[in-house]
């Protein structure tokens, strides 16, 4: 049920993507966009809005549909096995990504995961030196 709503949310969002046809519509859908509750501590610097400007409205609603989470196979068997080591990054005022860490560590003994503090879903826009701190370590030790 969860992941048919998702679709439908996702659907719904590539046909509203797929519509806009000026820089004036894309300025509005992406300001709209950053103000979902998952994006909600990200200031203006953060948000990039100039960069997103950059996408192509095509390309955005084909990842929607085509790239969508709930058209995603489950690959936690696969990942319960898996013999490669594996660093799950988020932000930790990230809830709901906070819960999928925690259970990817659950899935296997070789996974680790980190919260980088004071940030949210965007992470990598957020603290990106941070993040690449982290992944060097994390390199280096594996290693």
């Amino acid at each position: 049920m969860e992941r048919q709503a998702r679709l439908n949310t996702d659907l719904k969002l590539s046909r509203r993507l797929e519509q806009i046809t000026t820089d004036d519509q894309l300025t509005e859908f992406l300001q709209t966009w950053i103000k979902q509750d998952v994006f909600q501590n990200l200031n203006q610097d953060e948000a990039n809005l100039r960069a997103r400007l950059q996408n192509d409205p095509g390309g955005l609603a084909w990842a929607s549909q085509y790239l969508s989470l709930a058209t995603q196979a489950d690959l936690q068997s696969v990942l319960s096995s898996s013999l490669i080591p594996l660093l799950y990054i988020y932000g930790s005022d990230d809830l709901k990504y906070a819960e999928v860490g925690d259970r990817m560590v659950k899935l296997n003994a070789k996974f680790s995961k980190v919260a980088i503090p004071n940030s949210g879903h965007y992470v990598l826009g957020q603290k990106p030196y941070v993040a690449a701190s982290i992944i060097e370590k994390y390199i280096e030790h594996i290693n």
